[in-house]
């Protein structure tokens, strides 16, 4: 893993097979949160971690 410091609304920049993810990070109103606004294509999936992996789960059938 990398781990990249920014500064608050400073706009971090990752390219993946030549298409731009642009992820932008602002302090929340709430104390201790943070926000980020996150600009991709629609091929790319942009999901928090559990998300992801319920995605990745398979599908149980009733």
């Amino acid at each position: 893993m990398e781990i990249v410091n920014i500064f608050f609304e400073e706009t971090l920049v990752i390219q993946i097979n030549n298409q731009l993810v642009t992820i932008l990070p602002k302090k929340s109103p709430q104390h201790g949160d943070i926000s980020f606004g996150i600009n991709a294509p629609k091929s790319i999936s942009v999901d928090r971690e559990e998300v992801y992996h319920l995605k990745k789960r398979p599908q149980r059938v009733l």
